[in-house]
C-alpha cells in the first residue's frame, strides 16, 4: 500500500492548485492596496474619493482575509469528551498502539471518548499540513458500545491508514486547501453586489480544486479501507462499515425516545447510563431487527461532486468483492478495552451535556419513561381538556369532556382543535369523520392518564417499544382491557354515547 511517487505527484498537483488560490487571494489584496495608495498618493484628494476608496477594499477585503486565515492551521483546542490517559484505559491504549504499529505509523499522543458516533485521528500538523504534529484519537462511545472487538480494530485502522506511508502529508494538505476554499464561498456568499462578484471569481477555481482533490481524497479512503481489511479482515471490515449507520440512526433513536425523553421535565438517566443505555436498545430482539434492515439497506445519500468520501454502498461493495479470507465476523463488544466504562461513559456523558442539565434529577430508566409516556399522553390530551373548558366554563377533566359530549357538544369541541393534516381540504361528512377520528385519539390519551393516575396502567421500561401504554390487567376487572377503545369510539361515533366509558371510569376508583 506504499503511495511513493504516486502521492507525492497529487501533492504536489494539491499544492499548485492551493498555492494558486492563495496566490489569487494575495493578488486581489495587492491590487486593493495598490487603487488605495494611488488615490492616497495623488494630489489633494478629496474626502469623499478617499472614503469610497478605502471603503471598497475593506468590504472586498475582509472576506479575501478571512478565506485566506479563516482555517489557518489546524489547531484544536480542546476536543469535546474527556480525555483518557494510559494509566487509566491501559488495555485500550495498548490496542491503539499495536494497530498503529500494524500500520507503520506512529500512534496518538493523547486518546479522546466522545459522545457521538464517530472516530476520527487529528493532527496538529504545519505549512498546510506538510509538517506532522501531535495527534489526538477521538473515539465515539456509542461506537465502543456497538462495534464488536474486530470491528472497533477496522475503524481505528481506517482512521490509522490515512497516516501510514506518508499519506499525512497529503492528508493535511487536501483538507487544508478544502476548507479554505469552502470557507472563501461561504464568506462572499449571499452578500451585496460586491461580494457576489468576487464569489463568482472565487467559484469557479474552488470548484475546480475540490473536484481534482476528489478523486485524491477518495483514493485516500479507499487505501483506508484496504488498511482496515488487512488488519481486521474482509467481513469484520464490511460489517463495521454497516454498522456505523445503523449506530448513528441507533443513537439519534435512543437519545429522542429513551435518555433525553424526559429532559424538559427535569429529568434524566443516572449518569452512567445516559450514553450507557444505549447497549440495552442494541441488544433487544426487536430493534436487533430493525438495526439489520438499515445494515442491510444502507442509506443513501445525494451525490455531490465535492464529497470527499465514496458513497458508503460503494465502499461496501469493494470490500466484499475482496476474496474471502479466512477471518470470520467475531462477536461482543468493544467496551472489552475498557475498565470501569459505566463511569467512564458518566464523565463523557456530563461533558457534553449543557449546563442546566446539572441540575436535573436523575431517576431509574422506569420512572424516567413512566414520566415522559405521561407527559406526552397528556399533552396530546391538553388541547381536547381546553376545548371542553371554553365549551362548558368548568374545570378541565375526563367527566368534563364526557358531560359537553352528552349536552350535544362533540361537534363544538371538534371545531376547538386543532385540525390534523388528514382533514385539510376535506368537506362535508369526510371532514367530520376525520376530526372525531382526531378526537378520539387525544380522548384515549386522556383516559389513559386518568387510569395511570388510578395505578391501574402506565409506560413501562420497554427497549421494543418507547412510551407505550399498558394496562395492569391484575388490578382491574374482567374483560377492562377488551371494553376500553371499544367505548372510546362510541364516544366519537355518529351518535355518540358515553356510558360505557363512563362505566369504565367509575370502576376505576
Amino acid at each position: 500500500m506504499s503511495s511513493g511517487p504516486r502521492t507525492s505527484s497529487r501533492a504536489v498537483r494539491a499544492a499548485g492548485l492551493l498555492v494558486g488560490f492563495y496566490a489569487m487571494g494575495f493578488g486581489l489584496l495587492a491590487l486593493l492596496l495598490a487603487i488605495d495608495y494611488l488615490v492616497l498618493d495623488a494630489g489633494d484628494p478629496s474626502p469623499r474619493l478617499v472614503f469610497y476608496a478605502l471603503g471598497f477594499s475593506a468590504l472586498a477585503g475582509v472576506p479575501i482575509l478571512r478565506g485566506i486565515f479563516f482555517t489557518r492551521g489546524n489547531r484544536m483546542r480542546k476536543p469535546p469528551g474527556v480525555r483518557v490517559t494510559r494509566f487509566e484505559q491501559p488495555v485500550l491504549w495498548q490496542r491503539v498502539e499495536v494497530l498503529a504499529q500494524a500500520m507503520g505509523t506512529r500512534p496518538p499522543k493523547e486518546i479522546w471518548i466522545t459522545a457521538d458516533v464517530n472516530a476520527a485521528v487529528h493532527e496538529e500538523s504545519w505549512l498546510l499540513g506538510l509538517i506532522p504534529g501531535k495527534r489526538r484519537m477521538l473515539l465515539g462511545a456509542p461506537l465502543l458500545i456497538g462495534l464488536t472487538p474486530a470491528q472497533f480494530d477496522a475503524v481505528v485502522g481506517h482512521e490509522l491508514g490515512h497516516y501510514s506511508n506518508q499519506d499525512t502529508r497529503l492528508a493535511g494538505l487536501v483538507q487544508r486547501g478544502r476548507d479554505s476554499m469552502t470557507n472563501t464561498l461561504r464568506a462572499f456568499h449571499g452578500g451585496n453586489n460586491l461580494s457576489a462578484a468576487l464569489f463568482a471569481l472565487y467559484k469557479s477555481y474552488a470548484e475546480r480544486y475540490l473536484r481534482t482533490t476528489q478523486a485524491i481524497s477518495r483514493e485516500q479512503e479507499r487505501a483506508a479501507d484496504l488498511a482496515a481489511v488487512r488488519i481486521a479482515g474482509r467481513d469484520n471490515a464490511a460489517s463495521a462499515l454497516r454498522q456505523i449507520p445503523a449506530l448513528d440512526a441507533g443513537f439519534d433513536f435512543y437519545l429522542g425516545h429513551y435518555a433525553a425523553s424526559a429532559s424538559e421535565l427535569g429529568l434524566l438517566p443516572h449518569t452512567d447510563e445516559f450514553i450507557g443505555g444505549f447497549r440495552h436498545l442494541l441488544a433487544d430482539p426487536e430493534r436487533i431487527e430493525e438495526l439489520d434492515a438499515i445494515r442491510r439497506d444502507l442509506p443513501k445519500r445525494a451525490a455531490s461532486p465535492y464529497d470527499s468520501h465514496p458513497p458508503m454502498d460503494e465502499r461496501v461493495a469493494a470490500i466484499e468483492a475482496l476474496p474471502e479470507d479466512g477471518r470470520g465476523r467475531d462477536s461482543g463488544s468493544a467496551t472489552e478495552f475498557l475498565h470501569l466504562p459505566a463511569p467512564l461513559f458518566g464523565a463523557v456523558a456530563r461533558s457534553a451535556w449543557k449546563p442546566e442539565n446539572n441540575g436535573k434529577q436523575q431517576v431509574d430508566w422506569a420512572t424516567l419513561l413512566h414520566t415522559a409516556g405521561r407527559a406526552r399522553a397528556l399533552e396530546q390530551a391538553g388541547p381536547l381538556l381546553s376545548a371542553a373548558a371554553v365549551v362548558s366554563g368548568g374545570s378541565p377533566t375526563l367527566m368534563q369532556v364526557l358531560e359537553v359530549v352528552d349536552r350535544g357538544g362533540l361537534a363544538s369541541l371538534c371545531d376547538r382543535l386543532p385540525e390534523p393534516k388528514i382533514a385539510k381540504g376535506t368537506t362535508g361528512r369526510l371532514r367530520d369523520e376525520h376530526l372525531r377520528t382526531d378526537l378520539g385519539k387525544r380522548l384515549r390519551s386522556l383516559v389513559e392518564v386518568t387510569v395511570a393516575d388510578a395505578g391501574r396502567g402506565g409506560w413501562p421500561l420497554s427497549w421494543s417499544h418507547s412510551h407505550r401504554f399498558e394496562l395492569r390487567t391484575e388490578l382491574l376487572p374482567e374483560g377492562f382491557a377488551d371494553r376500553l377503545q371499544p367505548a372510546v369510539e362510541a364516544v366519537v361515533a355518529g351518535r355518540p354515547s358515553t356510558s360505557q366509558l363512563r362505566l369504565l371510569v367509575q370502576q376505576l376508583s
